[in-house]
């Protein structure tokens, strides 16, 4: 701001000189010379005097200038010290079967472990510090606030904590944990119902505290105690403000992946879905001459998870009737749950047909987040012998293109 000032006067000054030869000879040489002297020597005695008395003026608000930069200079030096937090979730046990009706209970839990890397600041940083009456704020991760989230499967377990939100904070070891009591299935359908697998998705986000308060911190530092009068501190934050915000704007750069830190994992849940009616058998022991089925299993996979049939759909009416049963989607190990939907629609005539439908659209939650909507057309053809099937689906999440299946027997039971 001095050489500001410096360089504003001379300016100025220079410009007021007097110049003896702009006067001509109307003025004797000796005379005009004692007269430009007398001039510029009083100019000269001026321009001191200003410049002393707008140092004398202007130093309060040179010294709060030089301070709050100094304050805002180490903070961004502290900013540089702080590492983001890793978070670890493990659910406990990996995987449950629901309780069954009648039963024990199944409990479980999710414990969470934070690497904070550092848990106090470096001697220079808080030497730094301490020089411009900077107090960093502790970097004890203990009672940090957790907030914990169920993605999806909500409906399998029941977390203790009171929510959603699901509040907890970090012990002193730095650890967390989310306890629940799984839902519990019917018993009829742990004996007779189909086999099903799904996930629980649990994520949890850990409020840094001592960035927050660093933060807090700054703003109360650099607009409410800086070191000038009342009369003086517009001026002083007019000033101010372009360089503390560069400088501020440095630490912010870094903060994103500081002010919060977060984990997830995913539970495996087992459990039994409701077992399928089964009709009367026919009087002559046998499926009826026309019933006939179609169905498809994954081949063995360790990505997949489901131990049932992807494709079962019936025909009473025979290979040219009305056709129903349900198309399955997903079911990837710890990604996906599995989604079922229901197909029905009818052939008519003979030789090959080939029939548009559009099944339902279901909405199937992803482990990393998000949906993903599963259904829409599907072209099936009844080849001329009546004896195989194609499937074609044109989905988001479809069936790989089309697939060929043989027309078989229904068996005993499937038709009334």
């Amino acid at each position: 701001m001095t050489d500001f000032v410096d360089k504003a006067l001379a300016l100025v000054f220079q410009a007021l000189q007097v110049d003896p030869s702009q006067f001509g000879e109307d003025i004797p040489g000796h005379i005009l010379g004692f007269l430009t002297s007398i001039w510029n020597a009083a100019l000269d005695f001026a321009k001191d005097a200003i410049k002393a008395a707008i140092r004398e003026l202007t130093a309060p608000i040179v010294a709060a200038v030089r301070s709050a930069l100094a304050v805002a200079v180490t903070i961004s030096v502290v900013v540089s010290y702080l590492k983001p937090w890793t978070v670890r979730i493990d659910p406990a046990p990996a995987g449950i079967h629901l309780a069954v009706e009648g039963g024990a209970p199944v409990r479980g839990e999710f414990d969470l472990f934070a690497d904070v890397r550092v848990d106090q600041w470096p001697p220079t940083v808080a030497d730094c510090a301490a020089t411009v009456g900077v107090q960093p704020p502790a970097l004890a991760a203990v009672g940090a606030p957790v907030t914990w989230a169920v993605r999806f499967g909500s409906e399998l377990i029941t977390p203790d904590i009171a929510g959603p939100p699901f509040k907890g904070q970090l012990d002193s070891d730095k650890r967390a944990v989310l306890a629940y009591q799984a839902m519990t299935e019917p018993a009829a359908w742990h004996q007779s119902g189909p086999l099903v697998f799904s996930s629980v998705r649990v994520s949890a986000e850990i409020e840094r505290k001592e960035v927050t308060d660093l933060l807090r911190m700054a703003e109360q530092m650099f607009f409410e105690s800086l070191p000038v009068p009342d009369a003086v501190r517009r001026v002083v934050q007019a000033l101010l403000a372009p360089q503390v915000q560069q400088l501020l704007d440095v630490a912010r750069a870094r903060l994103p992946s500081l002010l919060k830190a977060t984990g997830a994992a995913t539970l495996a849940v087992e459990r039994h879905g409701e077992p399928t009616p089964t009709p009367p058998p026919a009087p002559s022991g046998s499926p009826p001459a026309e019933a006939v089925w179609v169905r498809y299993s994954v081949p063995p996979n360790r990505l997949l998870i489901p131990r049932e049939h992807w494709i079962e759909i019936v025909a009473c009416d025979g290979p040219w009737g009305t056709w129903e049963g349900v198309f399955r989607a997903g079911g990837i190990v710890n990604f996906t749950p599995i989604a079922v939907i229901p197909i029905s629609f009818t052939v008519g005539g003979s030789g090959e047909q080939t029939v548009r439908f559009t099944t339902p659209t279901v909405s199937v939650p992803l482990a990393t987040g998000g949906a993903i909507d599963v259904g829409g057309p599907v072209d099936v053809t009844i080849h001329e012998d009546g004896k195989s099937m194609t499937i074609s689906a044109e989905w988001e999440a479809s069936f790989g293109g089309a697939i060929t299946l043989p027309i078989e027997p229904a068996p005993a039971g499937r038709c009334p």
